[in-house]
């Protein structure tokens, strides 16, 4: 089958995001590399700023996909929030991380993955699967195989069901949840979603679908776990991307297109107790990703220019770790 153009787009993103890795040293599966990047990591990161006396936020570890040494091969990596420690997690399997979530509880690791590619007759045919790891980078077991394009997941609160989006025999890209006991799979929507993200409570996801086209459809959506209540949280004026709900279920940060036709996003944050929206920060790529730090005062996000960077709600102390690395998320 024909792989669709986003996800398609988005695996070719993350492949060069990998590629850039090599060149900024961020190839993790040998002790004496981690320990050059580090150094390099230690003499760009700024002194930590100034807060005017206000506490500042707890320390935490970013995850990221990085390069591996064989060719088409990644590895998830981690570092502290300074760029430092930076250390390989998972092993070469051959295999092209495309997106990763933890369960709640720390224990488990969700990893989707391009596990092969080959041409056929008709064209290009893929294999996409969902593996569980251990905390310590071991590869547990096999959820799933799809012969269709996987994209990213996520872990519900209650650690039973793992969300992704994930295109159908349509060439349409919905919403799915997998049950991670016995490997089963349902349809949440069907007119259309992406990168879904879980409520405190487990019980809707958001999203964003990639079908939606002029005002009247571009914006958040919310949609109960069983595929019921589908509600439009916000309407924007021109395409949003990867909603990700705040540690408190409180707030969503999005990547929003500031003018159709033209490169560029800005990460907003979408207060859901008044409504309002804040821009973080502007002109980023389609592959910033941005995630929250675990206690919701800072938020992670890949910048072309300046590699994995965070920056704090207020759009203001923004660091640049000048680590390259594909959907960094912190814990």
């Amino acid at each position: 089958m024909s792989i669709p153009n986003r996800i398609f787009m988005n695996v070719v993103a993350l492949c060069s995001v990998l590629l850039a890795s090599f060149t900024m040293g961020c190839s993790t599966t040998e002790t004496q590399q981690a320990s050059r990047l580090e150094q390099k990591a230690t003499s760009m990161v700024k002194p930590e700023p100034k807060t005017d006396g206000k506490q500042r936020p707890e320390s935490y570890t970013i995850y990221f996909i990085a390069a591996a040494k064989a060719p088409n091969s990644s590895v998830i990596c981690s570092m502290d929030r300074n760029g430092k420690n930076i250390k390989s997690l998972t092993k070469e399997l051959g295999h092209i991380f495309v997106s990763y979530s933890w369960s709640p509880d720390g224990k488990q690791l969700a990893v989707c993955e391009l596990l092969n590619m080959t041409i056929s007759s008709t064209g290009m045919e893929y294999e996409y699967g969902i593996d569980l790891y251990d905390a310590e980078g071991n590869n547990l077991r096999r959820l799933t195989t799809q012969k269709h394009a996987i994209g990213y997941i996520s872990w519900s609160p209650a650690s039973e069901l793992l969300a992704f989006s994930m295109t159908g025999k349509d060439n349409r890209e919905n919403i799915y949840t997998l049950n991670v006991a016995d490997s089963s799979i349902k349809q949440v929507t069907t007119e259309g979603g992406q990168n879904p993200s879980w409520a405190l409570d487990g019980s809707t996801l958001v999203f964003t679908n990639p079908k939606a086209s002029g005002k009247d459809a571009f914006g958040i959506y919310s949609i109960d776990s069983d595929g019921q209540k589908l509600v439009r949280l916000l309407e924007t004026e021109n395409a949003s991307r990867d909603p990700c709900y705040s540690p408190d279920g409180r707030k969503i940060v999005f990547l929003y297109l500031d003018n159709p036709g033209q490169p560029g996003f800005s990460i907003r944050v979408f207060n859901l107790d008044d409504s309002s929206q804040v821009t973080i920060t502007s002109k980023v790529s389609s592959k910033a990703l941005p995630s929250w730090s675990p206690d919701g005062s800072e938020i992670i996000f890949y910048s072309d220019s300046q590699g994995i960077s965070r920056i704090d709600t207020a759009g203001k102390n923004i660091l640049a770790l000048k680590i390259a690395g594909g959907s960094p998320k912190a814990r």
